[in-house]
Order: structure tokens, then sequence, then C-alpha cells
């Protein structure tokens, strides 16, 4: 298990500074919390009086999926990418770091699985002909909230996976992390969710990918709210998502 935790940091590693660079030239990141500072911002008011960017409120300040801006540099054009477009990557803030060289990430802080639901129907007349492969992570904004909300979860995926085969394109589904110091009841809703996934993916003959056994009890690879992967984290995932989509099959 060790060996397998070291070739996937090893991998990310060693090869991140050349995806960085092409995902650079590519423009391969989108993502709803990374504004254009050269664009003024269209802010919602707040009951409290303050704004926010994001298209989907947090529900309170200490139970939130929304991030601060990655970058508060402009947007630079963006030129033709270097490398035909794969795979496409759909989710909620934990992917706002998944870049991959010939894939494009849309990341939507705060989604919850019927948001993402929408938002791929209205992505996929945009995918370009080369696109082969549809990578979703989402859910955890879905488990932040009663225990009772977990069965219409369970049902936004399922309707959210049949969609999605529909497409004709390979399909993965991005299993949930798990939570750190966040109660025993999130974390206990994060491995249901993540047994039955595996299942349903099973059963419905798309690819599953299993994030929850390599985070789990490693500190170190989330950041301080105990929710989100940090630097180091997210090259975690990236290569255990780079790693799925190159050894699983989806119908």
């Amino acid at each position: 298990m060790n060996t397998w935790l070291l070739f996937i940091f090893l991998f990310s590693t060693g090869v991140w500074l050349l995806r960085d660079a092409v995902v650079r030239r590519s423009g391969g990141l989108h993502c709803l919390d990374q504004p254009n500072d050269n664009v003024p911002q269209k802010q919602s008011p707040q009951p409290n009086g303050k704004h926010s960017s994001s298209s989907f409120p947090c529900p309170s300040e200490t139970d939130t999926d929304c991030f601060a801006p990655v970058t508060g540099y402009p947007h630079p054009p963006t030129p033709r990418p270097l490398f035909p477009l794969t795979t496409v990557i759909i989710g909620d803030s934990i992917t706002r770091d998944l870049r991959f060289h010939n894939a494009v990430t849309h990341c939507f802080p705060g989604a919850k699985v019927a948001d993402i639901l929408a938002k791929v129907m209205d992505l996929i007349p945009s995918f370009p002909t080369s696109i082969k492969r549809i990578v979703v992570h989402c859910g955890h904004n879905d488990m932040s909230t009663r225990i009772q909300e977990c069965e219409r979860t369970r049902r936004d995926f399922t309707t959210l996976i049949e969609a999605l085969k529909s497409t004709g394109k390979s399909v993965f589904i991005s299993g949930p992390l798990p939570s750190l110091g966040r109660g025993s009841g999130l974390f206990s809703r994060l491995l249901s969710l993540n047994t039955w996934l595996q299942l349903t993916c099973s059963i419905h003959r798309i690819g599953f990918i299993d994030n929850f056994n390599l985070f789990w009890e490693r500190g170190s690879l989330f950041s301080r709210d105990g929710i989100h992967p940090n630097t180091r984290g997210s090259q975690m995932l990236r290569g255990n998502l780079h790693h799925a989509l190159h050894t699983q099959t989806s119908d």
C-alpha cells in the first residue's frame, strides 16, 4: 500500500510542472470561483449585508464548500489547446485544482448533485467531438445536510448517472473524500455514500474512482477545514484519477 501511495505521489509530482504549463497554455481550467480582475464581479446581496460571488450560496459559515478566489490575476486570452481534449471533469470545489494536459475542468463551488446535473446538461452541447470521457465529482454538499436527505441524494445520483450514460461517453464517478475532524455524523454519511456509489456504479457498469480509502486518516492531505484537499492532497487526487482513467474501463 505504501509503495502504491509513493508511486502516485512521485508520478503526480514528476509531471506537475509539465501539466501546469500545458494547462495554462491551453486554458484547461474553468472554475466559478476564479474571477477576472478586469471584469467587475456581479454580487448578490446577503441578509447580513455581505456579498458573495458564488452561484451556490453557503448555508452557513461553519458548514461550507465555498472558496475564496484561487488567484487574483486576470485571465489571459485563451490560446488554442496544444492537445485534443479527451476528458471533461465536472464537480464541486474539490475539483478546482484537477488539471490534466488533455482535460478541461469545470468546478462549481457549493454545488449539490442536482446542481451538477443541471450544469452537465448545459455543458454537453458545447463538448468538442474529441471528448471521450466524463468524470463527475460531487455529493459532499448533499451530505452536509440532515441524514433524511440522503435518500434524495441517491435518487439525484441515479438520475445523474442515467443522464451521463445517455451521452455515449465513458462515465466515471469520483467518490467523496472523507471528512477530517468534522464529527462522526458527516464522516458516517460520506462513508455510506461512498459504499453506495461503488455498488451503484458497478450495477450501471460505469467507472468508480475510490478516493475515500486513499485519504482516510491522512491529515497531511487536507486543508484546515478538514474537507478540501491541500496542495499535496490535490496532487494525490489527480494521480488517483489519472491512474483510474487509464486502467478502468467504462461502457
